[in-house]
């Protein structure tokens, strides 16, 4: 394709996504631009040149310039499957940075923030609501225009920190009100069977309180939502399914990009979880697993829905390895059974 050479993948700064180009030199990334907007390379063959920071950062600014080459024509993410809209507003991608930045920063107060819960709770807990009102007000500031957005959540690592010293010091009250109201807030943080809402229940239950009506209302909302983009994704026919423990199988997920199939199976014989779905690559190496909570598993297992898939998104998290977002296809081969390993 036009004598470039594949170089490496990164995940964007600006939108969390991978994108992907081709380029031996950092100049040559907006001819790649153009031959995406004009649809003569794949989205597939393209891949992200970049040597460090620097370059990485040269080529976030490089995404709107096709803007410019084609007018009208807005930069949206350039995954598989994402595409260009060409009748929806520009991005103005310094406005995302900015706001990129605040977020870690504030991420950074709730990290330094730790460091005084043992010698002085009481202002680590001062300090978490800090920033979980900052979180609420940053996430209300979110560029309208940026189409990785999740309607009704917020990041929850300071609410987190906060339930946690607040059930360590037994003020359940407390703790049921910031939860509740974070929750009533975001509703996509509620439904999911997590630590918050394991101590909210076992909050309420040593102090015989039931859930507010608002609450209720919220949780109400929070399944429309999840109800709704199923219905979505059911209408494709394509789920995407963030895996869990790939932490333990990073050799083998080094080995694997994006695009790449791989393959589910029914792991017989596990320890931990009789009804585990393994995914492995082709080579039968395991890369993680689909989780419980996924109503893809419960449907494959129920309903004997068949399927393939391939890796839709790799994305380097916080604790340093890399989260494996796969795309399930329903319809195709049928999930097979293999014996539980620890590869």
């Amino acid at each position: 394709m036009m004598g470039l050479t594949i170089e490496t993948v990164v995940t964007c700064s600006s939108c969390k996504f991978e994108h992907h180009f081709t380029g031996e030199q950092i100049e040559q990334i907006d001819q790649v631009f153009a031959a995406y907007i004009r649809n003569t390379v794949d989205a597939r063959e393209l891949q992200v040149y970049t040597d460090d920071d620097l370059i990485f950062l040269r080529v976030n600014r490089k995404l709107p310039s096709v803007s410019k080459i084609y007018p009208g024509v807005a930069m949206r993410s350039f995954g598989p499957e994402r595409h260009v809209g060409r009748s929806e507003p520009r991005i103005d991608w310094k406005r995302y940075d900015e706001w990129r930045t605040q977020g870690d920063e504030i991420k950074a107060f709730v990290a330094a923030t730790r460091e005084l819960e043992k010698s002085d709770p009481d202002l680590a807990i001062a300090r978490y609501r800090e920033a979980n009102a900052r979180f609420i007000e940053h996430e209300r500031n979110h560029p309208p225009d940026i189409e990785n957005k999740q309607i009704g959540w917020c990041d929850q690592s300071a609410i987190r920190r906060l339930a946690t010293l607040l059930r360590k010091q037994k003020h359940y009250a407390e703790l049921i009100d910031e939860i509740e109201v974070f929750h009533i807030r975001f509703p996509a943080t509620g439904p999911n069977e997590n630590n918050l809402t394991r101590w909210l229940r076992e909050a309420r239950e040593r102090l015989g309180r039931e859930p507010s009506a608002e609450y209720l209302e919220a949780m109400c909302e929070s399944n429309r939502l999840a109800a709704e983009t199923r219905e979505r994704q059911l209408q494709t026919k394509k789920l995407p399914v963030s895996l869990v423990g790939e932490q333990h199988y990073r050799t083998a997920v080094a080995g694997i990009g994006v695009g790449d199939e791989v393959r589910i199976w029914h792991e017989a014989g596990n320890p931990y979880d009789a009804l585990a779905l393994a995914v492995t690559d082709t080579h039968g190496q395991t890369l993680g697993y689909l989780p419980k909570d996924c109503f893809l598993r419960r449907a494959i297992h129920q309903e004997g829905k068949s399927c393939s898939s391939k890796v839709l998104h790799l994305h380097k998290g916080e604790r340093g390895f890399t989260q494996v977002t796969i795309e399930v296809q329903l319809g195709g081969e049928p999930v097979q059974q293999r014996d539980f390993s620890r590869r």
